[in-house]
């Protein structure tokens, strides 16, 4: 039994940490060995101590190097391997190793503490891992959606669905702490990615809400008045169907907000609304100037003339 520590000290010898693990594998064998034989009778146990592999790297690439040719040369002089050994060990020894550990994966009757905390901890983190790749792959979809039709009721059954899976898969380890904090971070982790389709989903409802205020008052107005009383109406029809919108995309529990868009949606329905009111009283000043301008003119008067002539002509003229 090989037992390699990873990132020790440099203050700490080998010998005095080979010492600390024998007493902690010795502890857990006394409570674990049912059949009454020593540690020492089934297993041969040495520990190798690794430098730190980030700030002595050197060290650690040449500890690493050293432990290889132990391990890949059965003639070298302190080979890990012992001829004694039994050889009743398959040729496939890679597999093998893979299917006893699945065996004791399904194990769910461990009693012992220690050794349930510790196959808890692999079990929850592997159902973790698994349902949250599953979930990943059920929302990619969602992501690049214009809009998601009931968006926060289907997010809340789908994050309840994989606890549910997660239950199931760890029913074991139920009452661990273990289990019930990764499905905490499950969940957690659920609501933080759907939060992310959250906050790409209400900008766009947002806009469409803006441009359907638009083109309900695109039509021309004369005046401004009639236009403030239309607009005044689509600015609370269009905030309205904002605000229904942006509650089908909330997960029902979840810490969302969408004030910050709502209010940007008024401002800018509004800062529309004073444009188009500008623009409205410009071409109505524009008409009055005209009407005062043709007003002012002098009027032309029409007068009728006529004319008379009496002519004479004689012999001798005029």
């Amino acid at each position: 039994l090989l037992i390699a520590v990873r990132d020790t000290e440099d203050d700490i010898s080998e010998d005095d940490l080979k010492a600390t693990v024998l007493d902690d594998v010795q502890a857990v064998w006394s409570e674990a060995a049912k059949s009454g034989r020593s540690l020492s009778d089934l297993f041969k146990i040495d520990v190798v101590a690794l430098p730190h592999y980030r700030y002595s790297k050197a060290a650690f690439d040449a500890k690493v190097e050293y432990l290889n040719k132990r391990l890949a040369h059965p003639d070298a002089p302190d080979t890990a391997f012992d001829v004694s050994f039994s050889k009743n060990i398959p040729a496939d020894l890679p597999n093998h190793l893979w299917k006893l550990w699945d065996s004791v994966k399904g194990i769910a009757d461990v009693s012992l503490p220690p050794q349930k905390e510790l196959a808890a901890a692999y079990k929850c983190d592997e159902v973790y891992s698994d349902l949250y790749n599953k979930f990943l792959s059920d929302v990619k979809p969602w992501k690049t959606a214009g809009f998601v039709e009931n968006f926060g009721r289907r997010a809340l059954e789908l994050i309840n669905s994989h606890l549910e899976k997660f239950d199931g898969e760890t029913a074991a380890f139920k009452s661990s702490a273990i289990a019930q904090r990764k499905k905490g971070e499950l969940k957690q982790a659920m609501l933080c990615e759907l939060q992310t389709i959250f906050v790409r989903i209400i900008p766009r409802i947002r806009a469409g809400a803006v441009q359907k205020f638009k083109q309900g008052l695109s039509r021309t107005f004369e005046d401004v008045d009639d236009f403030q009383e239309l607009a005044d109406r689509e600015a609370k029809t269009q905030e309205l169907f904002f605000i229904q919108r942006a509650n089908q995309c909330v997960v029902p529990g979840a810490p969302w907000s969408y004030q910050s868009e709502r209010m940007e949606l008024q401002t800018a329905m509004q800062e529309y609304t004073d444009e188009k009111k500008t623009a409205i009283t410009q071409i109505q000043r524009i008409h009055a100037q005209q009407q005062h301008a043709a007003a002012s003119q002098p009027k032309m008067t029409n007068f009728n003339f006529s004319f008379g002539f009496n002519f004479q002509f004689g012999p001798g003229g005029y």
